[in-house]
């Protein structure tokens, strides 16, 4: 059985006869808890080659140690992970125009950064396009970016603005108004029962009427129903009418 260097013990490399001996699995087992925490104290002492994983206040403490002066500890932890990652490339990479997107990027993903030649502005001026999170930015956020933009340009290039762009996406459902009529007439005869169902449906309308019409006469009708059902996203009407004369019905009834 391979074990990892974290569970390996001396008394895996001795005999048998050896290894069972007493005194033999202390002093293994005691070497063995030693061994173990000596490994995880060089782990933590992987900062710098472990930004992924270390805790949010080792960050914060490298922000320091580094002078990144465009860090702010009101970023969420994904954006401090990701200025603390690219803050040397930045550095060395101070006054040109990759310092610039890769500094805003990796507090806003997505930002780019539009020279003057690009856009027909005036000589020696830029643009930055910030994509917005879905959060947003509060003021204090705006004047960091600025401040960052600033801190990494060249002397003789010049901010012209800072944009802002957020996509949002929807669902619009469009329809037209629906109207059913079911008429039933029975005259002069004599029914002993009479039933209408009707079904009708809208799914992508915003109006919908269904009315239902009975007439009955001169009557003796023992019974009348009727059933609609109508299933929309929008207005729902439901008309129905039942005339029996004259009078003379035993049962009549409607439902929807």
């Amino acid at each position: 059985m391979i074990k990892s260097l974290r569970e390996a013990r001396i008394r895996d490399g001795l005999p048998r006869v050896l290894a069972s001996q007493g005194w033999v699995l202390a002093m293994s087992e005691a070497l063995g808890v030693i061994h173990k925490r000596t490994l995880d104290f060089a782990d933590n002492s992987q900062v710098y080659t472990a930004l992924d994983d270390v805790p949010e206040v080792i960050l914060d403490a490298l922000a320091i140690n580094w002078k990144i002066d465009w860090y702010d500890t009101g970023y969420s932890i994904e954006q401090k992970r990701r200025v603390v990652k690219t803050a040397l490339t930045v550095r060395r990479l101070m006054g040109t125009v990759r310092a610039v997107k890769l500094q805003a990027n990796a507090i806003y993903p997505g930002t780019t950064l539009k020279e003057w030649f690009e856009y027909g502005g005036t000589p020696g001026c830029f643009r930055v396009i910030v994509a917005l999170a879905e959060q947003g930015i509060s003021f204090e956020q705006y004047l960091q970016l600025i401040n960052g933009v600033l801190l990494c340009k060249n002397v003789r290039s010049h901010l012209e603005s800072i944009s802002f762009e957020w996509e949002n996406a929807g669902t619009n459902r469009t329809g037209a108004y629906v109207t059913a009529v079911h008429t039933i007439e029975v005259w002069p005869e004599q029914p002993v029962s009479v039933e209408l169902t009707g079904s009708e449906s809208n799914q992508i309308g915003v109006a919908a009427v269904a009315a239902q019409t009975v007439e009955i006469w001169p009557a003796l009708a023992e019974q009348a129903e009727l059933t609609a059902g109508v299933g929309n996203d929008g207005f729902v009407s439901v008309q129905q009418t039942v005339e029996l004369y004259p009078e003379e019905r035993m049962d009549a009834k409607w439902r929807t």
